[in-house]
This record gives structure tokens, C-alpha cells and sequence, in this order.
């Protein structure tokens, strides 16, 4: 990534801080009639340098930042309930069927695996309850 130009970031901090609700075209415009490094730049290269790093720098200073969640929700249907331990063992040998996949670096390794299909089924009907 390219380095912000020192000039340029102390001008648009500037600005920012006399005019904190400035849009970035304005500022971009007011930027390329003072500073000559502004005028190669595109509006989303200016505001991606310049006023939106004032704004991450001001935000972590006011003890902003990454939010973390104070305990892990919970993903979307594991919730527990009497077949979840047969969710598990069904999981558990779709995995099995998939890393043995991903192992096979010859092309006869993928047909062994792929011979043994029937072993895996079973697994997974025997894990399901059926």
C-alpha cells in the first residue's frame, strides 16, 4: 500500500478538526487546490488514505475500536437436544469421508476412497438412527 503524504494527512487532520461533519468530496476539493500530491489521487484513494484513517485514529483514541461480544453466541442449529450427540457422529463421518478426500494425491487414492463410498454411507445411517 502506498504511504500517505505527510503534508496531506496533517492538512486533512486539519480541516477535520475545524469542520468535523466535512464530506470527503469537499475535503478532497479544498485538499487539490493546497496540496499537489492531492491532485493524482482519486476521490476513494483520498478518502480511503486520508479522512477515513483521521477518523480510525480518532476513534481508537476515544477508546473505540473492535467491539468484542462478552461471551460466543451460540451457532445457528447446534442447539442441543436428544439427536444432537447423532449429529455429531454424522458430522464426524462426513469429515472422515472429507479428509480422506483431501488426502488422496494420487488419482488411484481418489478412486480407493471414492470405492469405499458404501463404508461412509453406512457410517452416516448407522450414526442417524436408521
Amino acid at each position: 500500500m502506498a504511504q500517505p503524504d505527510e503534508k496531506l494527512m496533517e492538512f486533512v487532520e486539519a480541516e477535520m478538526k475545524k469542520e468535523p461533519d466535512i464530506s470527503s468530496k469537499a475535503l478532497f476539493e479544498k485538499a487539490k487546490k493546497s496540496i499537489q500530491a492531492a491532485k493524482t489521487l482519486t476521490i476513494r484513494e483520498f478518502h480511503a488514505r486520508y479522512p477515513l484513517q483521521v477518523k480510525r485514529k480518532a476513534s481508537l483514541a476515544a477508546g473505540g475500536g473492535r467491539r468484542r461480544r462478552k461471551k460466543p453466541r451460540p451457532r445457528a442449529g447446534s442447539r442441543r437436544n436428544d439427536s444432537g450427540t447423532r449429529r455429531d457422529e454424522v458430522r464426524a463421518a462426513l469429515l472422515k469421508f472429507a479428509s480422506d478426500l483431501s488426502a488422496a494425491e494420487e488419482r488411484k487414492d481418489l478412486v480407493r476412497v471414492l470405492a469405499q463410498v458404501d463404508d461412509y454411507v453406512d457410517e452416516v445411517l448407522k450414526a442417524a438412527g436408521a
